[in-house]
């Protein structure tokens, strides 16, 4: 065993996992659906940098927002001429305020209305604290 964490443990994941796709069909496990896996499953995918997306921070947080299926309602609005996404998650009452331009900046509130005006003042103090911190 000592040998074996020797010989692995310094490898990049990168190495490890070209290692692992290598190995014949019984090392790895039987094929089957991705449906049929117990969850907990460790999934080891080659890397294949021509599958990689190219997105800034900024495409990160919307499509983070966009994907996540506890999200029941994105509404795309305007809030001092940043774009800003009111977000309402299934069984949760009120909207979640995303600004992507910032993506650290984020409220929230019992309305869209609300969610709105809270937005306006979160994005002017996150403005301010970052021109203050320069």
């Amino acid at each position: 065993m000592k040998e074996i964490v020797t010989k692995y443990a310094d490898l990049k994941l990168k190495n490890l996992l070209e290692f692992v796709h290598q190995l014949p069909r019984p090392l790895k496990g039987k094929k089957v659906a991705i449906r049929e896996l117990a969850d907990g499953t460790v999934l080891l995918v080659p890397y294949k940098p021509d599958k990689l997306l190219d997105i800034n921070e900024e495409e990160f947080l919307k499509l983070r927002i966009y994907l996540d299926p506890d999200v029941e309602e994105v509404l795309e609005k305007k809030v001092l001429d940043r774009e800003v996404l009111l977000v309402r998650y299934r069984n949760e009452s009120g909207y979640c305020v995303f600004v992507p331009s910032l993506p650290k900046c984020m409220t929230q509130g019992e309305n869209q209305d609300e969610a709105l005006e809270n937005a306006e003042e979160a994005i002017s103090l996150f403005l301010e604290t970052m021109a203050t911190a320069t």
